[in-house]
């Protein structure tokens, strides 16, 4: 459920990892045993616990692969999502010697933790020298909490470990946290095409359901579906039973001559008319003109630039995904059941995906009353297209035909059947389904109809061999389409950090791409704050062609132009090369999307999400930074101590002590400074 993360003490990679948390994403991950009891990293694992909305867990978290040399002195944070989850203590764990080591504080309103752990002695004696549980988050699931996972993760920027030579300890960050239970809260929309089955001439009804409908309900949407014009024609469409009044807040567009079909609902009021329900939304009346055997599929259009964009949305104009799982109608090929003693034998019609297997069942009715003794016919189909894998008995047999026997020949597409009654409660005497293919779909052209038909068909005959009169009809396979979902596509824009004065690069990434990729142009405006930062170019993978920018005070318009190639998950939309401001304050710096609602124009047609980034600008501060590495954590805290118990008499690489460790500014370096400054690392205090 949660995953592992590296943590490097440099620069770079601690910019990196803040990108690391912006995501959004859990990373599922297996950790290698091995790993954990070779020498080398040691681990921070936040444990996975389960809970319901409103329950009290405890989170374990645990050190593992602790060094020989052990752990001196640490801090970092922890984040946590502040609306989903409160925190009501902290206990210290089982490897921690004395609890007055240890420290904690919480940010209620930001949702983050800070700890900080280091031997009081100063001399070494309260080591953490083994594996175990560092310490405990007593925590509790708010009602309002909708995500199913609530992870803790690891804040980027304030971290530091280290050993009693104040030796940095590499770090991987195993994440962990809670696994919300909970009923499922439908947040998609599902539309369903009902199938139905008639022959030419008939006026079938094809009902269009919406069976799943979200719990905050549907303010308005429009999609569009396509038919074969030349199979059925659209008479009218009776609005369903969920639509309040359909007359205000419903329109239907039919195109005959196209075969286009396009639905529009907008709630007119305040809400009041909603839908809140899921159920019939409008029923398709059609008259069906052709007489071929085939299914007329009724779906979702070839998207290109003439079909509108399609949206589902609350009352607060938030974009639903949806999925729409065609229908259409069976057209069959007219018969009529024989009135005298004709027996017919059939070959059902279905229809499955490229891939898929599919149950073909054979069917025997108006059989004769003195049963079937004898019988021999062989089925034929395409075997580039279709394959027989298995050929089971059918409802009539359910206790096994003996004197049933076939030879499937794959290589050929033939497919021999004989059966031979042994005794007299062998014979076959009633309707119903004889056998059944289990036929696996090669063919991967969508809306190809594969036959299945009868070849060579022998005597039909009862136990005296008396032959019986008979009439066949042959079966067939049509590939249907994949059910196909509009998910979400997401544009991240990459956070990094840098001082005053540094060279930035922004990567911005398409990520939960929908199938099929991008392909037709679109475009997304940024802004940023010029004071913070200046850009300094915009670059792109693809084809400058293919790719324009456009700076306009404190924004940025990329336009993408249509390709011949589809634009893909993961791939770098663009590159935003920024020079950090000299006189920039510290903080982030957010780069954010401004987009015009509806601007966005995607293959296929689906919304938008960006997630915003920017530049988290680093303080020059100096005061603090005891080892002079451009930090104050845990071990400048050390450091200091030392200090000021006189186990030290300098420090590191020759700074002056007045500079760095005189944190009150009172011209002395005493106990007062040291606390101001553990306060500081622990963030119970924002600034020195």
């Amino acid at each position: 459920m949660f995953g592992k993360k590296k943590m490097k003490v440099s620069a770079f990679v601690v910019a990196i990892m803040f990108l690391v948390t912006c995501l959004t994403t859990v990373v599922q991950a297996e950790i290698d045993t091995e790993i954990l009891t070779s020498e080398g990293d040691l681990f921070l694992e936040v444990g996975e616990v389960s809970a319901s909305s409103g329950e009290s867990v405890v989170i374990p978290v645990k050190l593992l692969n602790v060094p020989i040399q052990g752990i001196n002195n640490c801090d970092f944070r922890l984040n946590y999502n502040a609306d989903e989850l409160d925190i009501i203590d902290v206990s210290v764990g089982d490897i921690v010697e004395e609890e007055s080591d240890f420290y904690f504080n919480c940010n209620e309103e930001e949702g983050k933790l800070y700890f900080l752990f280091h031997d009081e002695t100063g001399v070494g004696s309260r080591l953490i020298l083994e594996d175990g549980i560092f310490f405990e988050i007593e925590a509790q699931v708010k009602s309002t909490a909708e995500n199913d996972i609530i992870p803790i993760t690891m804040g980027d920027l304030d971290y530091e470990f280290a050993d009693y030579d104040l030796n940095r300890v590499s770090l991987e960050y195993i994440e962990g946290g809670i696994v919300l239970e909970k009923d499922d809260i439908e947040k998609e929309v599902l539309i369903e095409i009902g199938e139905v089955s008639g022959v030419k001439g008939d006026i079938v009804e094809i009902p269009i359901e919406l069976s799943k409908v979200p719990e905050q309900g549907i303010l308005a949407f429009n999609y569009s579906l396509e038919f074969d014009e030349q199979d059925i024609e659209i008479i009218d469409a009776v609005p369903g039973g969920i639509v309040g009044v359909p007359e205000e807040d419903m329109q239907v567009s039919v195109c005959n001559n196209d075969g286009a079909l396009s639905f529009l609902f907008c709630d007119y009021t305040d809400g009041d008319r909603m839908i809140m329900d899921k159920g019939k939304f409008v029923t398709i009346i059609a008259e069906i003109k052709n007489e071929t055997d085939k299914f007329s599929a009724i779906k979702l259009p070839e998207y290109d630039d003439n079909f509108p964009d399609m949206c589902f949305i609350n009352f607060d104009l938030e974009n639903f995904s949806f999925e729409i799982i065609g229908g259409g109608v069976n057209i069959e090929r007219s018969f009529t059941m024989p009135e005298d003693d004709t027996l017919l034998i059939m070959i059902d019609d279905v229809k499955g995906v490229s891939g898929e297997i599919v149950d073909v069942p054979i069917m025997f009715l108006n059989v004769p009353s003195e049963g079937i003794g004898v019988l021999d016919f062989t089925i034929e189909y395409d075997n580039e297209k279709l394959e027989v894998i298995d050929v089971e008995i059918g409802e009539l047999a359910e206790g096994g035909l003996p004197g049933l026997d076939y030879n499937n020949r794959t290589d050929v597409g033939r497919l021999p059947i004989i059966f031979e009654e042994r005794r007299a409660d062998e014979v076959i005497t009633e309707d119903g389904e004889f056998a059944n293919l289990r036929v696996k779909i090669k063919s991967e052209d969508t809306g190809e109809i594969v036959p299945i038909v009868f070849d060579n068909i022998g005597p039909f005959a009862n136990y005296d061999l008396n032959e019986y009169p008979l009439i066949s009809q042959e079966g067939k396979v049509t590939v249907i389409e994949e059910v196909f979902t509009l998910d979400r596509a997401e544009i991240d824009v990459k956070s990094v950090s840098g001082k005053p004065g540094d060279l930035v690069e922004i990567p911005v990434i398409l990520t939960n791409m929908p199938k099929g990729g991008m392909s037709n142009q679109f475009e997304f405006s940024l802004n940023y704050n010029s004071s913070d930062i200046e850009v300094v170019s915009i670059e792109s993978v693809y084809d400058e062609t293919l790719f324009e920018t456009y700076l306009n005070d404190d924004k940025i318009t990329c336009v993408f132009f249509e390709d011949s190639e589809t634009y893909q998950e993961g791939d770098e939309l663009a590159k935003i090369t920024a020079k950090i401001n000299e006189e920039a304050e510290t903080g982030f710096s957010k780069i954010y999307d401004v987009t015009t609602e509806g601007v966005h124009i995607i293959y296929p047609l689906a919304p938008i999400r960006f997630n915003n980034g920017g530049v988290m600008i680093e303080e020059s501060l100096t005061l603090g930074d005891i080892n002079g590495d451009g930090e104050i954590d845990s071990t400048d805290y050390v450091l200091l101590q030392r200090y000021v118990l006189e186990i030290i008499d300098e420090f590191p690489n020759g700074v002056d002590p007045y500079k760095v460790a005189d944190i009150n500014g009172d011209g002395e370096i005493d106990s007062t400074d040291y606390i101001l400054l553990k306060r500081y690392v622990l963030k119970i205090t924002d600034e020195l």
